[in-house]
């Protein structure tokens, strides 16, 4: 069964973002990586999102 850890390894393959900075929610929960995506009844064609947890700032060029 997949889980929430294996739906972030699935994300990172195609957006870059480390499985360790991601949260994923949906609705108003954020979900845990060892819990089945079955538990919280994710269903085909729902939404979740994928917030990174930091984002890293470009340096600005001396002027």
């Amino acid at each position: 069964m997949d889980t929430i850890k294996t739906l972030k390894e699935k994300i990172m393959e195609k957006t870059d973002i480390p499985v360790g900075v991601q949260d994923i929610t949906f609705g108003v929960q954020s979900l845990d990586d060892a819990t089945t995506i079955k538990y919280y009844h994710i269903e085909d064609g729902y939404t979740v999102y994928c917030t990174p947890t930091y984002v890293e700032i470009p340096q600005q060029p001396s002027l």
